[in-house]
């Protein structure tokens, strides 16, 4: 049987450098009430725990839900995660003017949250998807986008996001000026949408030393 081999993808075209983030993964949901997957006569989504209806906030007059999730979970106020789905629950109206019906997915940063907390003294959602949110700074500055350092072709990838890591411990955070102790980077490559990270605390550790690391902080 026939089986076409796969065309290559372009390894040093299409990059979008990042930084990196010391928050917890949050994403906010919004969702036209008729295409809610799950759509029958028991379930709608109305009735989902946390959902917050806003009507005809879309240009054709559509009624939305506004769910907010963790990354493992659907979140309520009551069921919260460092009050992220609170802030959605508030400001679901303007989220979906703003934003629009998909997923939005993003960095849940501030006081409070991990060791770092950027100097903030609120917390704010920086949204990853970079193309379409540039220049993000609405909610009094808490709705953003996290900062682009480098992105386009790149010859040798490697020794580019060496460079703009340097940059990123020399100049400290983008996100937040003034902050010397930045996490690290988040790499794009667009035509194959892999996603890589490089960070100044346990990158040759991994995750399980960082998750460990982490565990300690929280007991002492």
């Amino acid at each position: 049987m026939f089986e076409k081999f796969p065309s290559l993808t372009r390894f040093s075209h299409g990059w979008t450098i990042t930084e990196k983030l010391d928050g917890t993964n949050a994403c906010v949901l919004i969702v036209p009430e008729a295409e809610w997957p799950y759509r029958s006569a028991d379930v709608q989504v109305r009735d989902v725990p946390g959902a917050t209806l806003a009507q005809g906030t879309l240009p054709d007059g559509q009624t939305v839900a506004v769910l907010a999730q963790s990354r493992s979970r659907l979140i309520t106020p009551d069921s919260d995660n460092h009050g992220f789905a609170r802030w959605v629950k508030d400001n679901a109206e303007k989220l979906v003017e703003l934003l629009g019906a998909g997923r939005h997915f993003g960095e849940w940063v501030g006081k409070g949250i991990n060791k770092r907390g950027y100097n903030l003294n609120q917390k704010v959602f920086a949204l990853f998807n970079t193309h379409r949110w540039a220049g993000m700074n609405e909610l009094d500055g808490r709705l953003r986008v996290v900062p682009v350092l480098a992105e386009g072709y790149m010859g040798e990838p490697g020794a580019e996001f060496e460079r703009v890591m340097s940059q990123l411990k020399l100049n400290g955070s983008l996100f937040a000026p003034g902050f010397a102790d930045p996490e690290g980077l988040v790499m794009r490559h667009g035509p194959s949408g892999t996603l890589f990270k490089k960070t100044f605390d346990y990158d040759e550790q991994g995750k399980w030393a960082e998750n460990e690391a982490r565990r300690r902080e929280a007991l002492a």
